[in-house]
Formats: C-alpha cells, structure tokens, sequence
C-alpha cells in the first residue's frame, strides 16, 4: 500500500509531498518462513529560494521488522529515521551544481542489547548537460557511519552498503548519443571504505538501435 498526498503541487516555488507506504510479506524459504513488516512516513519539500537555486529535503520515518521460524541473520527490529537536504545551483540551463547533507539514526531491537548506528554524510555533484545528446554527472560522498560498540551482527538495512567508519565513494556518468541510433554509457565507482582497500569499478557499454 502507497499513498501521497501532494500540497502546492504543481507550484515550483514551495511544494509538499506526503507519502505513506506498508508492505506485509510472507516468504517460505527452504529452511523456514519469514514474516516482514515495513512501513514509511515521509515529507518531502522542495523550495526555490531564488532563479537559480533550489533545495529539496527528505524526512523520513521507517520501521523494518522481520520475523523468521528459523534462526538467522535476516530477522530484525528496525527503526530508521533519516533527513537529507539537498541544494541544487544551476547557474545556466546546461550547468548544475548540488551539495547534499544528510544524518540520520538506526536501531535494532532485537539483540538483547539492541544495536544503535549513527550516520552523516556530505555529497558534491556536478552535472553538464548536451542538449539533446546526453550528459556528464561527477559526484563525491563522505559519508561516516558509528555505531554503539555492541558485538551484534548489523543488519545491512542499517549500513546500507557501508562498513562502520568513513566511507568515500567517487563516481562518474556519462551518456552521449553519436548518432540517431548508436548511444555510448560509461559508469565508474571508485570506493574507499574505512581502512579497506581503495576499489575501481567501471562499465562502458556502446548500443546501436535498428
């Protein structure tokens, strides 16, 4: 179940959107069912300050419990509780430039001593666009994830892809049509996550249409 409610839609200067979401699921695995619960209440605002800038902000409220009849790592208590705000420049209509911030906190309450996970993060971005030929996006996060020291296993709906430390991530995108029917995409992530190893990920795919 999904529903938003919208307020000043359809204005560009101050907009709101309310949403709520619940999802029940029953899953047999071979070693068990597992029972799930996540619901979401969210608002989001988005605002233009003046011509040229622009800011949206997320506040969002999840619970995420799963139940298992088999004792495993999947089987959660979840309370998340994030707020990003996101402020966009674009000082010409093929430039922008954004910085993102966001903190947010999680807690498991399912360990006896229940796991708790604090997080912020910082993100710069620039985008250029050719018009009607593709686009160039380059972006940088920091993003620090804590926790309260508790020897639990941390589920990875808390870190979200992230290890406890400062995580930085780098990433490039770039998609350009040559011609009416052949598009060239290149996708590097470079990653560097605590004391780990820095790591270089990259896809380059060229298509042609006929």
């Amino acid at each position: 179940l999904q529903q938003d409610v919208f307020l000043f839609r359809n204005k560009s200067d101050l907009s709101f959107r309310f949403r709520f979401i619940e999802n029940n699921k029953l899953t047999q695995y071979n070693n068990g069912k597992e029972y799930g619960n996540f619901t979401e209440r969210s608002l989001r605002i988005k605002v233009k300050m003046v011509k040229e800038i622009g800011n949206q902000t997320d506040i969002v409220f999840q619970s995420d419990d799963v139940e298992t009849s088999a004792n495993n790592s999947r089987a959660r208590q979840l309370t998340i509780n994030d707020v990003t705000s996101d402020f966009s420049y674009r000082p010409i209509q093929n430039i922008e430039v954004g910085f993102k911030i966001g903190a947010g906190t999680s807690v498991d309450n399912l360990p006896a001593t229940p796991t708790e996970i604090t997080t912020n993060s910082q993100l710069i971005r620039f985008t250029y666009s050719f018009t009607n030929k593709g686009r160039l996006r380059i972006e940088a996060e920091r993003s620090e994830v804590e926790d309260n020291g508790t020897d639990n296993l941390i589920p990875y709906e808390m870190l979200r892809g992230k290890v406890v430390g400062k995580n930085y991530f780098w990433r490039v995108n770039f998609d350009y049509r040559l011609a009416d029917n052949l598009q060239i995409t290149l996708n590097y992530l470079g990653r560097k996550q605590n004391i780990n190893n820095i790591i270089h990920s990259m896809r380059a795919e060229a298509r042609a249409y006929f």
